[in-house]
């Protein structure tokens, strides 16, 4: 069973890698298996496995050695057109935001305004039950 800190170590080695997720799945079992064959002392903390295996970046800049360059370009790709869609994502929603604020802001002075009371017609009141 994987410790906190070698799940953690695994997490952040995985996130600096630019490849498939096959590819990245297989290059950190490999990771883990070798992680998991260090003794308990060295690989209870995460600041001991960094001392012990490394920095997560180095380690990354090692596996993504083994990562085909065309495969690395894809997967950079792919990683700049979802930031791309995401930033679009929220820039319309911010948009629609403040379009709505502005047409709630707009209407609420008609909230607000207070009309005569009405004195003549079938459904009007007395004046003594008016606000003077």
């Amino acid at each position: 069973m994987k410790s906190k800190a070698v799940k953690r170590y695994l997490r952040e080695v995985g996130g600096l890698l630019f490849c498939s997720r096959e590819s990245r799945a297989e290059l950190l079992r490999g990771i883990s298996d070798e992680l998991e064959a260090l003794p308990e002392e060295k690989s209870d903390s995460f600041e001991k496995l960094k001392t012990y295996y490394g920095k997560p970046e180095d380690t990354a800049s090692a596996l993504q050695e083994a990562v085909p360059p065309a495969e690395r370009a894809s997967a950079i790709k792919r990683k700049k057109r979802t930031t791309i869609a995401i930033s679009a994502f929220v820039a319309v929603f911010v948009v629609m935001l403040l379009i709505l604020i502005y047409f709630l802001l707009d209407n609420m002075t008609s909230i607000f305004v207070t009309y005569p009371p009405n004195t003549t017609g079938p459904n009007s009141l007395p004046p003594s039950f008016h606000r003077q």
